[in-house]
């Protein structure tokens, strides 16, 4: 086996394998990471494991199928004091980034009302309600979607995920 440089070991792999296993549980849910060191030596070190593991497929217990899968498409970026890695839509919508907001502050405070303007945003938190990332009921001001189109979407999204939703008038549902 050839010297590889440190960042690519395995050793250095291994502190960040549980990160990677987390980023790969949720896809293409994002994964939004708090860690004690720079956000940005974080970040970096992050992008290092996954090229580490594409390219030397350490042992582990990681569904290696899944990685492979995703592994070209994980972003990995940062956001204030968080490291946000998930699929790079994440990064170019803006309404979906917005979104980010209230999970970066969640040490702090909490936001149990947001406002959803399309369809892939309720999908992304009813996603979030299924995979159990979110667990506390939300208010979602929905006032830009088509209320006669309301219903369906709610039926399709409890079809499809493990949420509760309930309707709170033309403009507002409850995610649970």
């Amino acid at each position: 086996m050839q010297n590889l440089p440190w960042r690519f070991r395995e050793s250095s792999f291994r502190k960040y394998e549980q990160s990677i296993a987390s980023i790969v549980k949720s896809w293409p849910l994002p994964v939004v990471f708090h860690p004690t060191s720079s956000p940005e030596t974080f970040s970096c070190r992050l992008r290092d494991a996954i090229k580490s593991l594409r390219e030397h497929q350490w042992p582990t217990t990681i569904l290696m199928s899944q990685f492979f899968a995703i592994c070209d498409e994980i972003v990995v970026g940062v956001r204030g004091d968080t490291v946000i890695a998930g699929p790079e839509s994440v990064f170019n919508t803006r309404n979906q980034l917005d979104l980010f907001g209230p999970v970066e502050q969640s040490r702090f405070t909490f936001v149990n009302q947001l406002e959803a303007t399309n369809f892939p945003m309720l999908e992304w938190l009813a996603k979030g309600f299924h995979e159990r990332f979110l667990v506390e009921p939300i208010e979602i001001v929905v006032s830009q979607l088509d209320p006669l189109r309301l219903p369906k979407i709610i039926v399709e999204l409890q079809e499809h995920y493990d949420v509760a939703i309930e309707r709170e008038g033309d403009s507002v549902i409850r995610m649970l």
